[in-house]
């Protein structure tokens, strides 16, 4: 009997992981999600718990590694529509082919946020912050001086929001058709923690669904404080997607991973206005 019961258990467990059933009885810290995902397999499937706020996300590790070598980080923050708990539709194929392109290993990390939820919810920056700073700090030989942080949309206005929040510990942000609704008038009448921290923003200059005008005025608000570390493309399209574009530039790669927050290097003259 005690045979057939662990044969039946073992065999809802699986179906549960074939057929996307979130895993329940998850303890505080990493767990591993059981499921099983039929696409981008070689970015492993956790589960950060704390308390009572769960935060799917996705590792790529390096193919190889050296011993004593510490490794770039890239967190990287989904827009609105890969929202919820299913730990796939953040994976975001464009930012998976620009970064196998790109040369560098390193590490990618790729959270997953609920429907209602936005990047600089505090329940959401706590989690956020505490996988990266308990865990992948702790677990994996990365380079602190090479954290770099991009996102989309609601990810794109989630960059904004890290910067300001953990100014000092990105060495590089990237946000992608992000905007500042979120953001009150003490933020926007103090864009120095923007300036203080190299950027590369992009957007479409007819984007439906983000005005291209938030971008345009954390550029102009940059400059006006002499910031020098910041650059922005804007493409000539009438769509929200700038991420498709962005992302396969080999260029924003070469730029991205060339920043460090200790003993950096200003964006190169080439790429000191980079328009399409």
């Amino acid at each position: 009997m005690e045979q057939i019961i662990a044969f039946i258990m073992a065999a809802v467990s699986f179906l549960s992981s074939l057929f996307g059933v979130y895993p329940s009885g998850l303890a505080d810290g990493v767990n591993a999600d059981t499921r099983f995902f039929l696409r981008f397999k070689e970015y492993k499937a956790y589960i950060y718990k704390d308390g009572d706020v769960e935060l799917p996300f996705r590792l790529l590790e390096p193919t190889s590694s050296q011993d004593g070598a510490l490794y770039p980080l890239i967190v990287y923050l989904h827009g609105a529509g890969e929202t919820g708990k299913n730990n796939k539709d953040q994976l975001q194929r464009f930012f998976a082919k620009g970064l196998e392109n790109s040369g560098e290993a390193c590490y990618a990390f790729l959270p997953q946020i609920e429907d209602d939820w936005f990047w600089g919810d505090a329940h959401v920056d706590a989690v956020l912050n505490k996988c990266i700073d308990d865990y992948l700090l702790a677990a994996y030989p990365i380079d602190t001086d090479r954290i770099y942080v991009t996102g989309l949309s609601r990810g794109g206005n989630g960059v904004y929001e890290q910067v300001y929040l953990h100014q000092g510990k990105y060495a590089a942000a990237l946000p992608v058709c992000g905007y500042l609704y979120r953001f009150d008038e003490t933020v926007l009448s103090n864009f120095q923690p923007f300036a203080d921290i190299p950027m590369w923003i992009a957007h479409n200059a007819g984007d439906p669904t983000v005005s291209v005008e938030h971008s345009r005025l954390m550029y102009s608000s940059v400059l006006a404080l002499g910031g020098t570390q910041i650059i922005y493309t804007e493409y000539a399209k009438n769509k929200h997607d700038a991420w498709t574009a962005f992302y396969s530039d080999r260029d924003i790669w070469t730029w991205m991973f060339a920043q460090r927050l200790r003993g950096g290097e200003a964006p190169p003259s080439s790429f000191a206005r980079h328009l399409s």
